[in-house]
């Protein structure tokens, strides 16, 4: 390559001596090189992709090259160039970085301490990157460099994404949970059953609880934040048998602000090993109902437009859960003590029944294009009172509360993340042109 001295070393000697043949299917090599003009030193991959189509892997790959370029972040290696060369192999030039794996760091004794620094830095990184809609598709401990100080660097940004397609995610949350067990595992107080998932090394695979209320989808940009705040509730419960009322408060906003805990328990370990007297387990849980319920439902949020969008996500998510219980019975109840006109009471009832009926091959915004002619459902009375009939209606059906009220703000926010639904909402909330909540 023009300008470069090539030195064929790599981060790791065992990926030197594996990787030296270009021509293995599917192998890559990664060396390192000195640019002249430049006066600096590079680490340059090249690969062979598994997809075949030259040309639509060069456009998805370029342009995702174009978007990591963009990323200006400390903990980040940064990409200096991606290219697909006429031999069909990929090339990316990345900052090098003089450090040692996450793997071998962790060979040799480390505190407690050392690897929380760690794990924060990482965690704070990929919440950053996530925020700008990229996920990095290999986050295992090889591609974790540590140097002086604990500071950390990704590297290996991306390059796996496109062959990977859609198992994209699933691997970014393999591998953060995995990391977090690494380096977390024997901090006190944690427990891998206090999520809301089953974690398979096997299979590198997160299996979904069964129960309609934990059957998460997992977004990486959820679960990230979730490990962020559950890291800062690892630090508070050494001092939780201490707290006034305003760190409980506190305390229990960070709870709150987690998406995929196993919340009845993470609940019950924390009552039976850390809040053993009862008044304070009263004081504890009075305290964590109000505030889980706060961030369930969009009017206590001060941005409007937020608020709009998440309304309308808690419809959609009320009628998903109802197309697993069915309240269908409940219905007309709730419908005689709340709405007055019989003609809207009826639309109403049929509306809800039929969705019910048909539920596997309509959501509820199906129903609602369908609908919105005939019971004038753009009418923002008749929508507030559908969605309330549904939210009383489900919570009727369901024993624990605390895990129906969690499942509408993690639900809330996993629709958010669909960017197919965000359309949808956006159109929804465009037309009919007004705000549900007032002060």
């Amino acid at each position: 390559m023009q300008g470069y001295i090539i030195n064929p070393v790599s981060w790791t000697r065992r990926k030197v001596e594996s990787n030296q043949r270009l021509c293995l299917e599917m192998g890559y090599t990664l060396i390192k090189a000195y640019h002249k003009t430049m006066d600096r030193c590079d680490a340059i991959k090249v690969w062979k992709p598994r997809q075949d189509d030259r040309k639509d892997y060069e456009q998805k790959y370029l342009k995702e090259i174009q978007k990591i370029s963009k990323i200006k972040h400390h903990n980040i290696a940064s990409v200096y160039d991606g290219r697909l060369l006429k031999s069909n192999y990929c090339l990316a030039i990345y900052e090098f970085i003089n450090g040692v794996t996450l793997k071998r760091w962790l060979s040799e004794e480390r505190t407690v301490d050392e690897k929380m620094t760690v794990y924060r830095k990482i965690i704070s990184t990929v919440i950053e990157y996530h925020k700008e809609g990229l996920i990095h598709g290999d986050l295992h401990h090889g591609n974790i460099l540590i140097s002086n100080n604990c500071d950390i660097h990704i590297i290996d940004f991306g390059t796996s994404l496109l062959s990977l397609g859609n198992k994209s995610k699933e691997r970014e949350c393999y591998f953060l949970t995995k990391l977090t067990i690494s380096l977390l595992g024997k901090f006190c107080g944690f427990n891998i059953k206090h999520f809301a998932f089953i974690f398979d090394e096997r299979r590198r695979y997160l299996e979904k609880l069964k129960f309609p209320l934990l059957n998460f989808k997992i977004e990486p940009s959820l679960l990230a934040i979730t490990f962020q705040k559950y890291t800062d509730i690892l630090e508070s419960i050494p001092y939780i048998h201490k707290f006034d009322f305003r760190d409980l408060a506190d305390f229990c906003i960070t709870v709150s602000q987690t998406k995929y805990l196993h919340i009845s328990k993470f609940m019950e370990d924390l009552l039976s090993i850390y809040i053993k007297q009862k008044k304070s387990q009263k004081t504890f849980l009075r305290t964590m109902f109000e505030t889980i319920s706060e961030n369930a439902f969009p009017e206590y949020i001060e941005n409007w437009e937020f608020a709009d969008k998440k309304y309308q996500a808690s419809i959609y998510a009320y009628f998903e859960l109802a197309k697993s219980i069915r309240p269908k019975l409940i219905f007309p109840i709730i419908l005689n003590e709340t709405i007055d006109d019989v003609t809207v009471r009826e639309e109403i009832i049929q509306f809800l029944n039929e969705f019910i009926i048909n539920c596997s091959h309509n959501t509820y915004f199906d129903m609602f294009n369908k609908k919105i002619i005939n019971i004038e459902y753009n009418n923002p009375q008749i929508q507030d009172k559908t969605r309330s009939i549904l939210f009383y209606s489900l919570e009727k059906c369901i024993e624990n509360v605390f895990e129906f009220r969690y499942w509408i703000n993690t639900t809330m926010h996993e629709i958010l993340c669909d960017e197919q639904l965000v359309i949808i909402i956006n159109k929804i909330i465009e037309n009919n042109n007004y705000y549900h909540f007032e002060n």
